[in-house]
């Protein structure tokens, strides 16, 4: 259901770039805009992110970061998360002093990073789903969640 949301938003936001006389989506892809600015996600960024797991049976398998420029200092980074033979996405934010190794802090964005770690409650990072690089991030999580399911 939850991605089926997303996918209602994705149309949503390529229709109305098209109206408005703007390209909405990239024309070999179907993505939007700026997800070229996706890199797969550093190992180090998934262990970082697995240890403040909070759920015994969840596996983060893969992942991506897009700098936001909303900050400075904050990448958003989406990954895969598994847990009893399903696999969605989870989207969390995350302060570094140097990318990728060194943390300040993270919150988490949506509910599915909410349920499954404990990022958050000391922060100064205040991200929505307007932040810069969300939308990107997701987008490729949408993708790879896509690609996978084809297979």
């Amino acid at each position: 259901m939850r991605r089926v949301l997303i996918y209602v938003f994705v149309v949503a936001m390529v229709v109305a770039g098209c109206s408005s006389g703007e390209s909405g989506s990239t024309p070999d892809t179907g993505l939007p805009p700026n997800v070229d600015r996706c890199e797969e996600l550093d190992p180090l960024v998934l262990d970082f992110l697995r240890s403040g797991l909070t759920v015994d049976d969840v596996v983060l398998p893969w992942g991506y970061s897009v700098k936001s420029t909303d900050y400075a200092d904050v990448w958003i980074v989406t990954a895969g998360v598994e847990s009893g033979g399903e696999l969605d996405y989870g989207t969390w934010a995350i302060r570094a002093g140097t990318w990728p190794t060194d943390y300040v802090g993270a919150v988490t964005v949506d509910e599915i990073a909410a349920e499954i770690s404990d990022f958050g409650a000391n922060s100064d990072i205040i991200v929505t789903d307007a932040t810069n690089g969300v939308y990107s991030a997701v987008a490729c999580a949408i993708a790879r969640l896509d690609a996978e399911g084809s297979g």
